[in-house]
């Protein structure tokens, strides 16, 4: 067989090609198939590379890496088989949140697809409703398709990148040999030169007419891209309120939080807008997705390709960087009370000094000192919504993740080096525990592990209350030991029971060492 023609070298291809256009970091998953990859990666060089051993973990340990580097691409590559679809759950959040996640899936040759040959299924477009590309490699004894993997090489970058940044899924057969030598003078070809579309300056006189004389109420849903120099402009406006949560990464405001601001959405008429501009993901607060669901008036969105009618109704669409259409979009100070009716009455919380979750998380916040503080979902986001803002980079999966993912997220970023507040709930830091199956154990990470017993959302809410009965098989009581999980995996484990203990804890705990990483179990 001509050496050209191998799997070795188009793995060779996929991995110069991509590093041209600019990736550095890959998550790598131990396989055979996969095993041309990965020794392109390490011969390579230049690649910072993670070996993780569950495909489900990796694809979300590289989401967190993208964070850490500012949403930059990242490579998770995989085996063939049932390693491939464990990575759907990271794809799906990944489309959500708009990070772009290349899937490098190794996969059997296509005549061995339906033969009973081990680990062979299906692979192509396994990932199709996620992803804003997908491609196979070509592959021929004879042939040399190098030239067409490079084309979707290329193709598979710039959808990654725009009009909506995204996940891409690129499969690639390999057949043996896996280990032949890459021939030293073998000619690659080289990758092609992208430019990516530069935003302009856009025509926003006849629309910047419209926000004359009106309330504007402007939603900023979670996202690490805004500017918040425009959007403390936007605020300072009397006729004009920036609604955003924690997960916004805007910065605070003083003596003000999102849920207390959304107490009185149905009785304080004052409130209502006359004009509702969106944009970002969804916001947590269910009062206000109800309050703005049940609004008469016009809606904006911003976005550049992707319009999600995430409140039941779009007027006018703009296709914009979010920052500059609102720099250019900004108004004139008008004569209005509207800001300072969405401001008033709104303080954050005294400490509370019990030891039920809520004071919990009070007592915990002014400990959470590292550059990223993570947020797990189910009960966690929601308690963090009664937060005072901290002015630090926050995150949490909110694109389509319930209790997975969050742990090999907050992991993907501390790997970086990056120093990581994780505060999880006991399942899903149990569902997520092979995320701490790590081959350095010196991460910046603490976790901050609320142990309720198991899923106690459900009977904090109104519904599940009313079906007793059925509330052992929707909440999840456990016997598992959250220090021997953390032990197992070598992390330095401590255990918080009560306001007396936390008082001694706190008093004699160093909260700036972070050698390596901690759990921290507090029991409510």
């Amino acid at each position: 067989m001509s050496g050209k023609h191998t799997s070795v070298v188009q793995a060779a291809l996929l991995v110069q090609h991509l590093y041209d256009y600019g990736m550095r970091h890959a998550v790598v998953c131990p396989g055979s198939r996969n095993a041309p990859i990965i020794h392109a990666l390490v011969a390579h060089g230049g690649w910072e590379l993670s070996s993780v051993i569950d495909e489900r973990n990796a694809g979300f340990q590289a989401l967190g890496i993208s964070l850490g580097l500012g949403i930059k691409p990242v490579m998770v590559v995989t085996t063939s088989g049932t390693a491939a679809l464990n990575l759907a759950s990271a794809m799906a959040e990944a489309d959500l949140m708009n990070l772009p996640l290349f899937a490098i899936t190794a996969d059997r040759p296509k005549e061995w697809i339906g033969q009973q040959d081990n680990q062979a299924i299906v692979q192509s477009n396994i990932f199709q409703p996620y992803v804003r590309y997908s491609a196979e490699f070509l592959q021929s004894k004879n042939q040399d398709f190098s030239w067409f993997n490079a084309q979707k090489l290329a193709e598979a970058w710039i959808a990654s990148q725009t009009p909506r940044r995204g996940p891409v899924h690129l499969n690639i057969p390999i057949a043996e040999p896996f280990y032949s030598p890459l021939e030293q003078a073998l000619p690659l070809p080289k990758a092609s030169k992208i430019d990516l579309p530069i935003a302009s300056s856009h025509k926003v006189t006849e629309a910047k007419r419209e926000l004359l004389g009106k309330k504007i109420l402007v939603v900023a849903g979670q996202s690490l891209d805004y500017h918040s120099e425009i959007f403390s402009a936007w605020q300072s406006l009397p006729q004009a309120f920036v609604f955003s949560e924690r997960l916004a990464n805007l910065p605070p405001m003083e003596s003000w939080n999102s849920e207390g601001a959304c107490m009185d959405l149905e009785l304080n008429a004052a409130k209502a807008p006359d004009l509702v501009i969106y944009f970002g993901g969804p916001v947590v607060s269910k009062r206000m997705k109800l309050f703005l669901k049940r609004l008469d008036v016009p809606f904006w969105t911003i976005g550049s390709g992707f319009f999600p009618k995430t409140y039941e109704k779009i007027d006018r669409y703009f296709v914009a960087d979010v920052n500059e259409w609102m720099a250019a979009m900004l108004p004139e100070k008008e004569n209005s009370s509207f800001n300072s009716v969405w401001m008033e009455g709104i303080k954050v919380a005294n400490e509370v000094e019990t030891w039920e979750e809520k004071g919990i998380y009070r007592k915990i916040f002014p400990f959470l000192t590292a550059d990223w503080i993570h947020w797990g979902n189910s009960g966690v986001i929601r308690y963090a919504l009664d937060l005072p803002f901290t002015g630090k980079k926050e995150w949490g999966n909110r694109g389509a993740s319930g209790i997975d993912g969050s742990l090999s997220t907050a992991v993907g970023t501390a790997s970086l080096g990056e120093s990581v507040d994780l505060l999880i709930g006991d399942i899903s830091f149990g569902y997520n525990a092979n995320g701490l199956w790590q081959e350095k154990g010196n991460l910046p990470l603490r976790i901050w592990v609320i142990n309720n017993g198991g899923g106690k959302i459900f009977s904090s809410l109104e519904g599940p209350k009313r079906f007793e009965e059925a509330l052992p098989y929707q909440e999840t009581p456990h016997p598992f030991s959250i220090q021997k999980v953390a032990e197992a995996f070598g992390a330095e484990y401590h255990r918080v029971a009560s306001s007396e203990e936390w008082a001694m804890f706190s008093s004699s705990f160093n909260f700036s060492k972070r050698e390596r990483f901690q759990v921290i179990e507090l029991k409510a």
